[in-house]
């Protein structure tokens, strides 16, 4: 069969997919009747209805979005074009889809090749172990149905995932034979096959693997000769700083003599400005005007920035005056780059009558900002209605953020902008809310965060995870969480993940805080009753953060791992639970994972160690903290003195008590500023995104 290599070994996590749908079940409660089947049908097939039309109109051609022009790039995935599905689907809705899928290929039902595309997509959108597997079973329906050839887009399009699928697990091998495995057959990849492939070696692989993987496209004559796909290679190359490879493969280009042209000039002339050859970046230029491809705005910009940074005074003036003979007026972006201040850039626009857009305002006023220089950023703001140029979303963004970030400016002013951005109707963007929602976090104004949420979800303004990370983050800081805010948190939680919204490190930082504020340390007492309620919600509590740190380290995700805050918070929360077992297990998937803990992680241990009288397992931690080369305090000195006294290591106890004398300057200036641990972590919640 042709997905015997492809799909090899998919039986066996196909298996172990289906006992988890079966224990899914199981949990779920009875069987599901005839009733509830025939309801999931009627939604599965409500939902394909529209889905499917729009599968038969496209084109059997696919299409790529072509990037930005700049250097660097973040291109996840390139196989949402083919056949979009609502942004928000829940498991649910997902799992509804499989279990219909099961049921038709059961009952042996004829299926169509777009049916078998959109249960694909779906299954795409799983975030866990189950997506491969599942994505695996419909190929081989795929192959089996694909006899005469009229499955071959429908295969396609699923190779196209499974590759998507395995460079997202950093799996490049498989993703690779899945496309060799395609140019031996009648489905042969297309362009997304082939974006996706560059893309995915760009990100994993080596540079001769980006060569490699260009001559096998030659051979197989596969898109060797695209314009587009040769942009890939050249912004893969350019990332990677490779400048001979930049220069051959835009060679290429200029081989196949497109309109694309001017786009990968402006990527190349955006890589010498990175780089710092102003003189390849004028040769560029004047090649530009010899083909007649006439430098743009941006090909302009490039070039004045490597001429500022390379302090080619005469030149870049010579470079200024020969775009203005072009033709071109300049913008705030020009200015910017030859290094002019923002008051500089406007007095001589206004000079010239070149026309001052909101955009150029808006680079002026972030200009503010990032110099810290927030009230010149306000007045930057109002010259802005003087000079008759209308604020837009992003001018009320830039300067409500502006607001949140001052602490010395009032809240009301930013209240006032909103309102203001409103009045003249101006629909507030995500952005523009999220500020929002951090300026009522200086109050914590709960209930005004959670009216806010609600007006986005009225006006049809989606959040992101950076909404849901302030909001979390107030949560976590508030001086006193109570149950409430623990549910309100959890209902925050839903509605992010039936938003499709994938949590990161700081989400699930964020809310394990949450928990780990209702996490009181067992005490003493003669009346044990009240103390064992206590401790008995605070084991609760720890057992809702293992679950949250399980799922954390199950994600295999760009920004979605543990660090060394999330470790410490486990840690912490372990030993308030007296649970020092677990908290020497985190410990060591800390270790595992390469992440050091801080000073106040490793004390946290030490101490509790020192208490449970473990004290050849302080010596163990101890010698692990000198490797990470994390310097002790006075606490671990301390400790690890004490722990050497009562093990009888008179040597070491020597030799450490000479290094803690020798320390004594940097431990006197370290007690004045350290905080407790317990304050350590907590801290975390109120850095800004």
């Amino acid at each position: 069969m042709i997905l015997s290599r492809v799909a090899g070994g998919a039986r066996t996590l196909v298996q172990r997919a289906s006992s988890l749908q079966r224990v899914s079940a199981i949990n779920r409660g009875p069987q599901t009747s005839i009733q509830q089947t025939t309801a999931i049908k009627r939604r599965v097939d409500i939902r394909f209805t529209s889905h499917i039309s729009a599968v038969q109109a496209s084109s059997t051609e696919s299409t790529v979005a072509e990037p930005e022009e700049k250097v660097l790039t973040e291109d996840t995935s390139l196989l949402e074009e083919e056949h979009p599905l609502p942004s928000a689907l829940t498991p649910i809705e997902i799992e509804d889809v499989w279990v219909e899928f099961s049921r038709r290929i059961e009952a042996d039902e004829d299926i169509t090749c777009d049916y078998l595309i959109i249960v694909a997509r779906y299954v795409k959108l799983l975030d866990g172990p189950l997506a491969l597997p599942r994505l695996q079973e419909v190929m081989r329906e795929i192959n089996k149905r694909n006899g005469d050839g009229s499955m071959d887009r429908g295969f396609i399009i699923g190779c196209n995932m499974l590759i998507h699928l395995y460079i997202v697990r950093r799996n490049l091998s498989s993703a690779r034979m899945i496309y060799d495995k395609m140019t031996t057959i009648s489905a042969k990849p297309d362009k997304i096959t082939v974006s996706t492939m560059v893309n995915g070696i760009a990100k994993l692989g080596r540079s001769q693997d980006l060569h490699d993987f260009y001559t096998s496209m030659i051979k197989n004559e596969s898109f060797a000769t695209n314009p587009s796909i040769i942009k890939r290679f050249v912004i893969a190359f350019a990332e990677r700083g490779d400048t001979e490879s930049v220069q051959t493969y835009f060679n290429y280009m200029k081989k196949a003599d497109s309109h694309d042209y001017l786009v990968v000039s402006n990527i190349v002339l955006g890589y010498y400005d990175q780089i710092g050859d102003y003189i390849l970046a004028i040769k560029l230029l004047n090649e530009m005007k010899t083909r007649g491809a006439y430098p743009s705005e941006a090909s302009y910009h490039h070039v004045l920035s490597v001429l500022y940074k390379s302090r080619k005074k005469e030149k870049m003036k010579a470079v200024f005056k020969d775009m203005l003979d072009s033709g071109i007026q300049p913008n705030s972006g020009h200015f910017s780059a030859m290094g002019w201040t923002p008051e500089d850039s406007l007095a001589e626009m206004k000079i010239l009558n070149a026309p001052r857009k909101s955009r150029d305002y808006n680079t002026f006023i972030y200009t503010k900002v990032r110099e810290n220089n927030f009230a010149a950023a306000l007045d930057m703001f109002r010259e802005m209605e003087k000079d008759g140029v209308s604020p837009d979303v992003y001018s009320y963004a830039i300067i409500i953020d502006t607001v949140v970030k001052d602490r010395t400016l009032p809240s009301e002013i930013a209240l006032e902008l909103f309102e203001e951005m409103k009045s003249r109707g101006v629909r507030p963007d995500v952005v523009a809310y999220t500020s929002m929602i951090n300026v009522y976090a200086r109050t914590s104004d709960m209930s005004n965060v959670l009216l806010l949420l609600e007006e986005m979800k009225n006006n049809h303004v989606h959040p992101t995870i950076y909404t849901f990370n302030s909001i979390f983050a107030l949560l976590a800081r508030q001086s006193y969480v109570s149950s409430e805010d623990i549910n309100t948190g959890r209902t925050l939680w839903k509605q992010m993940m039936k938003q499709n919204i994938t949590p990161d490190t700081r989400t699930y930082n964020f809310f394990l805080s949450l928990l780990f504020r209702k996490i009181e340390k067992r005490k003493p007492t003669t009346s044990p009753s009240p103390s064992l309620e206590t401790f008995n919600d605070s084991g609760y509590y720890l057992k809702s953060m293992m679950d949250y740190y399980r799922q954390i380290k199950r994600i295999k995700r760009l920004r979605v791992a543990p660090d060394f805050i999330t470790y410490t918070i486990m840690i912490h929360a372990c030993i308030k639970c007296d649970n020092l077992k677990q908290a020497l297990l985190v410990y060591n998937d800390s270790k595992a994972a390469n992440v050091p803990l801080t000073l106040g992680g490793y004390n946290l241990l030490l101490t509790a160690l020192e208490t449970n009288k473990s004290m050849s397992q302080v010596m163990v931690i101890w010698h692990e903290m000198k490797k990470t080369n994390v310097l002790p305090d006075d606490t671990t000195y301390s400790i690890v003195l004490e722990a050497c006294r009562e093990l009888g290591f008179d040597d070491t106890f020597a030799a450490i008590r000479q290094q803690r004398k020798a320390d004594m300057g940097r431990l006197m200036e370290l007690e004045s500023n350290t905080k407790l641990p317990t304050e350590e972590h907590l801290d975390y919640v109120n850095t800004p995104e």
